[in-house]
């Protein structure tokens, strides 16, 4: 059909991917990805409070519970879930969850959602979060190819923390319009990617306390975070996306829920403290509708399970 494909090397499974979606007309990887066109810098309409304001969250695959939930508690936003382009037409901002990449990759495939999601982006306010960050991207540093939204310049690298057991509720340093927002400067860090290289046009949000991490960044009306705000007990990531990014002037927001009532059902840890249940109930969250390879007995089983995940020992 005259597509032609990224020259990589890629293992069996991939290249299956990497043929089907050719196949189908999608261009696979930051390579065979054209450039979508890009709004004017700053270019997003202003939403008055007390005026109709939806924002989706993709819906396919992943914690996308967590953060609609968020969304509710804001006074004058509507969550919407997101799972064909007739659903995606109707909000006014779109949040890409957590979850497993890959699996999201073929569900937006499999949903004829690539094309619209790439023309959202290039002009409405999109929020990438971790798996999100990775679909964001317009490159991937080691990795085998998958469907990318893309328009973020940036290359990002998976699972940049290590395995599961990594995973962390860890610190960060602030730099820049977040820092002036007064976001949080902590999060839970599940399997999270990690921004490898920035290009032309984004603002580095957060570091690692290193400083050399960027874990947030920002690009027009583009925002991507390596971690997960909407189960840290914390609104003000989204708020910022709200607010800054998409032009929304906020009312008050409903207190957030008792930590034990909600995802991952614990008390916030202390940051950068060694893993604990919250993680591993988490990682189960994200994976709904993918699965975990990390279990490794019964009772982590049943944990993936009773969240909605396939465990794989």
């Amino acid at each position: 059909n005259g597509v032609t494909l990224p020259k990589v090397v890629a293992a069996p499974a991939a290249a299956m991917l990497v043929a089907a979606l050719a196949v189908s007309g999608v261009l696979v990887g930051p390579a065979a990805r054209p450039a979508a066109p890009r709004s004017a810098p700053h270019a997003l309409s202003m939403a008055a409070a007390g005026e109709s304001f939806s924002v989706g969250v993709l819906a396919l695959q992943g914690g996308f519970k967590e953060h609609l939930s968020a969304v509710e508690r804001q006074a004058g936003v509507t969550g919407v879930e997101v799972r064909t382009p007739a659903d995606l037409a109707s909000v006014d901002a779109l949040i890409l969850p957590g979850g497993e990449s890959t699996a999201q990759g073929h569900c937006i495939v499999e949903a004829s959602m690539l094309k619209p999601l790439q023309e959202f982006a290039a002009s409405k306010p999109v929020w990438g979060v971790c798996a999100g960050m990775i679909l964001l991207a317009d490159g991937l540093k080691q990795s085998e190819p998958q469907a990318l939204v893309g328009g973020l310049h940036a290359t990002i690298e998976r699972n940049a923390f290590g395995r599961q057991i990594d995973s962390r509720f860890r610190s960060m340093s602030l730099q820049g319009s977040a820092a002036a927002a007064g976001v949080s400067e902590a999060a839970y860090f599940i399997r999270a990617p990690a921004v490898a290289e920035c290009g032309e046009g984004v603002e580095v949000l957060a570091t690692l306390p290193d400083g050399e991490t960027a874990v947030a960044v920002r690009q027009d009306n583009l925002l991507a975070t390596c971690f997960h705000p909407e189960i840290s007990g914390d609104d003000s990531w989204l708020r910022f996306f709200l607010s800054t990014v998409a032009g929304r002037d906020l009312d008050e927001a409903e207190p957030h829920p008792d930590l034990t009532t909600v995802a991952p059902w614990q008390p916030l840890p202390r940051p950068d403290s060694a893993v604990d249940t919250a993680v591993k109930r988490a990682f189960a969250v994200f994976q709904q509708g993918g699965v975990i390879m990390d279990v490794v007995d019964g009772e982590q089983a049943r944990i993936a399970e009773e969240a909605g995940a396939v465990a794989v020992m």
